[in-house]
């Protein structure tokens, strides 16, 4: 089985992938920003879990990249460590909950 590192470096490597690769494991619906975006809320901690490639391939489209062609990557390892187990589901607050909550008790008229 493959680290999920190697695959984000793998596929960085590439210059027709994006600038930037999330992994995450089954349990997150990759087409689902707000899931992605809980994985790396949730499980990434910066210093383990981010690297930087710098200075490599990338499109020729990329408008930040300098010169043109070359640019920095990252990859993010979103997956629960040290495995899926150990880690509770996604929250979801019941609808009916959510019906009874009133916004405006919680923020000032202005928000």
């Amino acid at each position: 089985m493959e680290v999920p590192e190697e695959g984000t470096k793998k596929s960085i490597w590439d210059p027709r992938v994006v600038a930037e690769v999330a992994i995450v494991d089954p349990d997150i619906d990759i087409n689902n920003l707000q899931h992605v975006l809980w994985a790396i809320a949730t499980r990434v901690q910066a210093e383990r879990d981010i690297f930087i490639v710098p200075r490599v391939r990338g499109s020729s489209l990329d408008p930040s990249a300098e010169p043109v062609g070359v640019t920095d990557k990252m990859g993010i390892d979103a997956t629960a460590k040290p495995n899926l187990d150990q880690f509770a589901p996604i929250n979801k607050v019941p609808r009916e909950v959510m019906e009874r909550i009133r916004l405006e008790d919680y923020v000032g008229k202005d928000f």
